[in-house]
């Protein structure tokens, strides 16, 4: 989970999202996701805050089942962050730009 808000605060300080971001693609393919759900929620309230979000699709490409429960309960209960999971790039990048 820290490992993943460093990102996140790496994303801020490089001014990588702009007004223009439409979405970010998570790729956690053969990630070992160590999370628990205090660490989920630790991560969800993190993103919350981060007013750059309003609006930005969250993609996480997830290949494991352990994995893709915690993108899962992001997309069912924090509507707000626009989180949703999927197992392939193209599924992944057409939605960030479609809808």
């Amino acid at each position: 989970m820290n490992d993943i808000i460093e990102s996140w605060d790496y994303i801020i300080a490089n001014k990588l999202i702009t007004d223009y971001t439409k979405g970010i693609i998570n790729n956690l393919t053969g990630c070992d996701l160590c999370m628990d759900m205090d660490g989920f929620k630790t991560l969800m309230a993190y993103l919350k805050k981060q007013e750059y979000l309003k609006g930005v699709r969250l993609a996480v490409i997830c290949n494991d089942p352990k994995t893709i429960v915690f993108p899962s309960l992001g997309e069912r209960k924090e509507k707000e962050l626009h989180i949703k999971p999927f197992t392939t790039e193209d599924a992944a990048l057409s939605w960030v730009l479609f809808g």
